[in-house]
């Protein structure tokens, strides 16, 4: 992401999955004249309740609190809502898209198709938590095989790097890797 700081050209931020707020504040401190909009479920919704230990009060309240400072800045917009109807929500185009929401079907592959919609000509989308189809731990190819899907239908390039490159407890067993995919849209 520090590479992309140096870009100009990023004046409107869309982040789908905002769970603490870390990357709104991570964006918002690289991008200070830029304007973020994050996107997270609402708090009755029962997807948001039963993740990350959501079921558990206190660490429910411990998320909220965290989300609130770390969404203090005022160039971030914060939007309670499925992303489902995120087209009806904004109004204009993005230079960069952070999508980090649900990784499974069917909710990545419209959070993928909007993220691929909202994104200016020449923007970047970036989608976190990918795993390789290639007998991960996990099973979950289901963000692979949308941007892959995406990839060979308009011919823009995907690169793939390493999450957590310099923690070796994250990346020792090659079934665990996650990677972040970059996408720059033609």
């Amino acid at each position: 992401l520090c590479g992309l700081s140096n870009v100009t050209t990023i004046n409107n931020i869309l982040e789908i999955g905002t769970y603490s707020g870390q990357t709104t504040m991570l964006f918002s401190r690289i991008f200070p004249r830029s304007k973020i909009t994050t996107i997270d479920l609402p708090e009755e919704d029962p997807i948001l309740n039963t993740t990350y230990g959501r079921e558990n009060e206190e660490k429910k309240r411990k998320i909220e609190e965290e989300r609130k400072q770390n969404l203090s800045n005022p160039n971030i917009t914060f939007l309670q809502k499925n992303s489902f109807f995120l087209l009806d929500l904004v109004e204009k185009k993005f230079d960069l898209i952070w999508v980090d929401a649900g990784h499974a079907y069917p909710e990545v592959a419209w959070d993928i198709c909007n993220a691929y919609y909202l994104c200016n000509p020449g923007g970047w989308i970036l989608f976190d938590d990918v795993y390789f189809p290639q007998g991960n731990t996990y099973g979950r190819t289901d963000i692979y095989e949308v941007i892959e899907y995406l990839r060979k239908r308009t011919g823009d390039e995907v690169y793939y790097f390493l999450k957590r490159e310099s923690s070796p407890e994250w990346n020792a067993n090659p079934k665990d890797r996650k990677y972040v995919a970059l996408m720059r849209k033609s």
